[in-house]
């Protein structure tokens, strides 16, 4: 298999600006809210796309046609290509989509465990599409079928649409940051909460002693950040409890104790002036 040199480049907001792989370059383009609107290769532009204010893409242009989407809740419910005048509506299950029905010919999606389209069938059985895929999406061959690795419309620039964000099976890799950090107020959200499990003694006051360690590394000296404690959201609140539950809360059968260090975190990206200093903890 030969190896490929592909760079890119980003805008500030983590979206995909640029891809080339030496030979051909391919320029991505976003609107204000972050969103695909169109994509060029060497400079032609191959695709553009239009949203609806849900952020669900409701019509693509291509080399070759245009359509329009309907949905059902996130789901592509109808679909119409205005250039060939074919109207195609698509049916789900528990596990996604099973069938489409295009014009009067009905077939049948079957798929793998990752919810890829394996086989497309005939109402008769027939096999019209089989498909294979290398590890991370790419169509082993071609096929005619679009909407194939897991369940994903496949678009002529060779990316996956998922709704949010567009995935490239060239590299394994979505085409921007994910936006959704989560509901802040979830405390089993990961992007938000650290969680501590404190049953067990000596695992509870060594992830603590880690975090204390964290926090005055970031925060800098106590002593020259008393301003910073005249809030109780400020970071020095947030290293003031860490101080309190290192000396009473680490102790063995203690309850999970769970808090968010956004406040803190945001703090410190906000004042990247903030002192930080080096920390190491012996285990």
């Amino acid at each position: 298999m030969s190896q490929r040199t592909l760079t890119f480049t980003y805008d500030e907001y983590g979206n995909c600006t640029e891809k080339s792989d030496g030979t051909k370059m391919w320029e991505y383009v976003h609107d204000f809210e972050n969103k695909l609107t169109s994509v060029k290769v060497d400079g032609v532009v191959t695709e553009q796309y239009v949203y609806d204010g849900d952020g669900n893409r409701i019509k693509k242009t291509d080399s070759s046609s245009e359509r329009i989407y309907l949905y059902s809740g996130m789901n592509v419910s109808y679909e119409v290509n205005t250039t060939t005048q074919m109207h195609a509506v698509y049916v789900y299950g528990p596990t996604g989509k099973i069938a489409k029905k295009v014009n009067d010919i009905t077939e049948y999606y079957h798929t793998d465990h990752l919810g890829s389209t394996r086989l497309v069938t005939t109402e008769d059985g027939a096999v019209t599409e089989e498909i294979q895929y290398q590890p991370f999406g790419e169509e082993i061959g071609t096929s005619e079928e679009r909407y194939t690795y897991n369940g994903k419309e496949r678009d002529e620039t060779g990316l996956y649409y998922y709704g949010a964000r567009y995935y490239d099976p060239a590299i394994g890799r979505f085409m921007k940051i994910d936006n959704n950090l989560g509901d802040w107020g979830q405390t089993n959200n990961p992007d938000k909460i650290i969680s501590i499990n404190f049953s067990s003694g000596k695992v509870g006051d060594i992830a603590l002693t880690v975090l204390h360690e964290v926090c005055h590394a970031m925060l800098g000296d106590p002593k020259d950040k008393e301003d910073r404690q005249q809030s109780e959201h400020s970071p020095r609140h947030f290293l003031d409890c860490l101080d309190g539950w290192k000396s009473s809360l680490s102790l063995p059968g203690h309850p999970l104790h769970l808090f968010s260090p956004s406040i803190f975190l945001s703090h410190v990206h906000q004042n990247p002036a903030t002192p930080r200093r080096s920390f190491s903890v012996g285990l």
